[in-house]
């Protein structure tokens, strides 16, 4: 099973100090107006990431091998195979190469545009399952795809990654200031001290993991984004 590490950062004026590894973190973007993604990787910089989109309109010009190499993320969207056959193509080119290079996979499922696609981009999601290593799911989200699962509300995150082996499914809910998360080592819930959008969280959390080692109090840690000052 996989393992992963709290960087114990250290905050100056709001950002963050890591360890001597910088995270890297990229993103690939159904467009180059798709904020989804943009958000993430701009407050992932904020707080001391590098940061690197990728854009699918050119897809045989991508250079994954140059992307990927060395990265510690890779997030992916799951509306992003909405936006044509490019961007379709991308994503799931992008998981494939992420495993190859050793950078680890992120999917963040929020409700699309048209809530009646969400079966269609939650299907695409189960098909790259294997390949994925963070798998986040919007509040909003996990009603209808308790549903689409026949499983209940509350057991709804545990399942998934029973049933996938991947090695974190979590959650984060805004009002309540919440993070959820099920892991290897059991499920949790623990509190941020300030209310953090959706890209502001899953920023704060991959910034708080590495690739290597762990135990629950660290995973409690980066998932409370202790390290942000604001």
């Amino acid at each position: 099973m996989e393992q992963w590490h709290y960087y114990d950062g250290k905050i100056d004026f709001g950002d963050m100090e890591m360890n001597d590894e910088v995270i890297k973190i990229v993103g690939l973007m159904a467009n180059s107006e798709d904020m989804r993604i943009k958000n993430i990787l701009n407050y992932a910089y904020k707080i001391g990431a590098e940061v690197e989109d990728i854009l699918p309109e050119n897809l045989g010009e991508i250079d994954w091998r140059g992307k990927l190499y060395s990265s510690n993320w890779l997030i992916n969207h799951s509306s992003t195979i909405l936006y044509g056959e490019n961007a379709k193509k991308a994503w799931s080119n992008s998981m494939t190469f992420a495993e190859l290079e050793g950078c680890k996979s992120v999917m963040v499922v929020e409700m699309p545009e048209k809530r009646d696609a969400l079966e269609i981009v939650w299907g695409a999601v189960i098909e790259k399952i294997r390949q994925i290593n963070i798998l986040f799911l919007a509040p909003e989200v996990i009603g209808e795809i308790s549903k689409l699962e026949r499983t209940p509300r509350n057991g709804l995150l545990n399942k998934i990654r029973m049933m996938s082996l991947i090695p974190i499914v979590c959650s984060y809910d805004t009002e309540l200031r919440k993070a959820i998360i099920s892991h290897a080592g059991g499920n949790f819930e623990t509190s941020t001290n300030n209310k953090l959008m959706n890209y502001r969280w899953i920023s704060a959390f991959l910034c708080g993991l590495s690739n290597s080692g762990n135990t629950n109090s660290e995973l409690v840690d980066a998932a409370s984004a202790k390290f942000l000052r604001i």
